[in-house]
């Protein structure tokens, strides 16, 4: 079922919302799929796009709690390390075998990163990092 975008999302900081908005959108295009409104095979666009997703947007984040100096930072670096696995083994299924991917289990990977990390885990570093974007500006701070 798919989500729209709203403010108990966002957190507040445009480029990191800004990517948060693509992957709701990444999972709502999964969503499509599995009610049969959208083409499986736009599956590998998809997932080339979580991909990225986890390359570009985790490294911003992780620089932006590195100079804010988050002491969470570790943990947090973790569990992104956890949900690219995942989303790797996705595309490695994909690879061997396109209608094979359970496209449930991605969806429900997606929406709980949604729920658990943005939702929760992302907002434990506001109070580092929004300071830190205030005291240097969004472009000092690398956003």
């Amino acid at each position: 079922m798919p989500i729209e975008w709203n403010d108990g999302i966002a957190l507040g900081i445009d480029v990191i919302d800004q990517e948060h908005m693509a992957l709701v959108s990444l999972m709502n295009q999964v969503s499509e799929m599995l009610e049969g409104s959208a083409e499986f095979e736009s599956l590998a666009k998809v997932i080339q796009q979580l991909e990225e997703y986890c390359d570009l947007h985790f490294a911003h984040e992780e620089d932006l709690m590195r100079k804010a100096n988050y002491d969470g930072l570790a943990a947090h670096i973790t569990s992104h390390r956890r949900f690219t696995t995942q989303v790797n083994e996705f595309s490695q299924q994909f690879k061997e075998s396109a209608h094979n991917v359970d496209l449930q289990a991605l969806h429900f990977l997606i929406e709980d990163w949604l729920v658990n990390h943005i939702q929760k885990t992302d907002r434990d570093y506001l109070p580092a990092v929004k300071p830190y974007i205030k005291a240097h500006g969004p472009k000092l701070a690398g956003l």
